[in-house]
């Protein structure tokens, strides 16, 4: 998801030279340990060279993400409604994704 927001923020994705209009560019990762509801993980974080970057999901120097599980699982909810308009309606259920046939 972080890659996401790197992408979206530098405006190119991935090893698309093509669509690349700006002079700042990836610059690998920093490592950075937050602690959830289910205990303490490490995470990687996704950089640009010129320091822009400003992840929205984990923002900087947040070590708590209590709660994100629950975030995520609504945007991919939220998001697979939006792509594929003929599936079933999502809803979320104690942290697991489920369908309904309405």
């Amino acid at each position: 998801m972080l890659e996401g927001e790197l992408e979206d923020s530098l405006g190119y994705a991935k090893h698309d030279q093509e669509s690349k209009a700006t002079s700042n560019r990836r610059n690998g990762y920093s490592k950075k340990k937050v602690r959830s509801d289910d205990g303490e993980s490490e995470i990687k974080v996704p950089r640009d060279r010129e320091g822009e970057f400003e992840p929205a999901i984990v923002k900087k120097h947040q070590s708590n993400v209590t709660g994100i599980e629950d975030q995520i699982i609504a945007m991919y909810a939220g998001n697979e409604y939006a792509r594929y308009p003929g599936s079933p309606k999502p809803i979320i259920r104690h942290r697991r994704l489920a369908y309904t046939h309405f």
